[in-house]
């Protein structure tokens, strides 16, 4: 994802663009209509920065907010895509373990996978 620029990095950008094509210079002391001119254009690119930034991480289900924060691409993506939680599930596993001999493994252990889910 790409760095938002700070707000005074575009107020000092635009207002340099501005001065360089005007052809003038305006000292730091001074309020001008071309300084406020320039925060004005720097406030409104550094919320269109925002924007798309939200839209960018929104973009896809697997990085959307998620539905507690007001996502909705979330639940697009369990109801459209089917990607619901998985449940636990009772059943026999076999599973290979490591530890001392006659050692017992508690009744309600949870079993955790190498790709993180349980």
């Amino acid at each position: 994802m790409v760095n938002i620029p700070k707000l005074s990095e575009l107020y000092n950008s635009i207002l340099a663009d501005l001065q360089a094509e005007l052809g003038v210079t305006i000292p730091l002391w001074t309020k001008s209509f071309i300084k406020i001119l320039a925060m004005v254009q720097a406030t409104k690119m550094h919320l269109a920065y925002l924007a798309l930034g939200d839209v960018q991480r929104n973009i896809f289900p697997d990085t959307a907010d998620p539905e507690a924060m007001g996502g909705t691409l979330e639940r697009f993506g369990r109801v459209k895509i089917g990607r619901m939680p998985l449940t636990a599930t009772q059943g026999k596993y076999i599973v290979q373990v490591t530890g001392d001999p006659g050692a017992t493994i508690p009744v309600s252990s949870t079993m955790v996978t190498d790709d993180d889910s349980s």
